[in-house]
């Protein structure tokens, strides 16, 4: 699979179907556009390829649901031959509706056929939309295909719509409709030493920047790292019982784990949001706390997973 930047092209002999959009998350409603693609694709014999961005717009920039490269595994994994990125510029964000289909699409990349979902917006101020698709594709050889929303639980799947279940500690749809568990990765670093003073040593690592924030509590994970797979219980949070004003962190328990991780790279699946995050009276009351998860994540794991 080829990735490039779809400006610095000068032109292409290479007949494509095209997919826009920005695919945070790769949920089951990009998947669904994807397929239409490939299928098309297949059909009339050409290329398939994605025109994607490098992050989010407004707002959202920072909470991606998915790690860049992941997002580019999935997209070779499904078949997508292609990846346009575009930086959202200022000269990006002036190009037309009309100029981002005939002289990027059609000119540049040689585009035969878009695949679009029924939110799709182009186009300096979101001026392009299916209407403008269509009466463009009426005057020109450009074909496209529309499609339709995916929904669960009777709404729309969007990613918007599991950002906010994910800050709402609502796993089981995120999984649902993100086809995966929600993952964050870090480095292993040095902590307080508040979980081995306690008698529950943690994996510890600063919450992911750029990352959409789940909900401050405790979780039923599992844990990925050089050492193996493991189930595992993490908190998100900020440890309140124990210091004030701390940076958001992600601190987790691998069971049935002895060793050092610090270093190295850890990545966590979150499945299931115990109980939120909670204040304690004293460190005594903690203990007990985080006992009872203890107990509580490990009846979770047997009777939710088989190894």
């Amino acid at each position: 699979m080829k990735i490039c930047k779809p400006l610095e092209l000068i032109g292409s002999d290479q007949e494509r179907g095209i997919a826009l959009g920005v695919f945070d998350g790769l949920h089951l409603g990009h998947r669904h556009i994807l397929q239409e693609l490939m299928l098309v694709c297949e059909q009339r014999s050409l290329r398939p390829a994605v025109f994607t961005f490098t992050s989010p717009f407004g707002p959202e920039e920072n909470r991606r649901l998915i790690e860049i490269e992941e997002k580019y595994a999935v997209l070779e994994a499904i078949g997508i031959e292609d990846v346009f990125v575009a930086d959202m510029t200022d000269d990006f964000r002036s190009i037309s509706a009309l100029e981002f289909l005939q002289d990027i699409l059609q000119m540049k990349l040689n585009v035969k056929t878009i695949v679009v979902g029924e939110d799709a917006r182009f186009g300096a101020g979101a001026q392009g939309d299916i209407d403008f698709l269509a009466d463009y594709a009426n005057k020109s050889d450009l074909t496209y295909k529309v499609s339709s929303d995916v929904l669960y639980r009777g709404e729309k799947i969007s990613s918007s719509r599991i950002r906010n279940c994910l800050a709402q500690g609502e796993l089981e749809a995120v999984t649902a409709m993100l086809t995966q568990p929600y993952k964050l990765r870090g480095v292993v670093e040095h902590g307080r030493g508040i979980g081995s003073r306690l008698g529950f040593p943690t994996a510890n690592f600063t919450y992911p920047p750029k990352r959409a924030r789940l909900h401050k509590g405790v979780y039923a994970t599992v844990a990925y790292c050089t050492a193996g797979t493991f189930y595992a219980i993490s908190n998100v949070g900020v440890s309140p019982t124990i210091e004030e004003d701390t940076p958001l962190r992600v601190e987790t328990y691998l069971y049935d784990f002895e060793g050092s991780l610090y270093g190295e790279i850890i990545e966590v699946e979150f499945l299931s949001l115990i109980r939120p995050e909670l204040r304690f009276d004293s460190v005594e009351d903690l203990i007990r706390a985080v006992k009872e998860d203890l107990e509580n994540v490990s009846k979770w794991h047997r009777s939710h997973m088989v190894k």
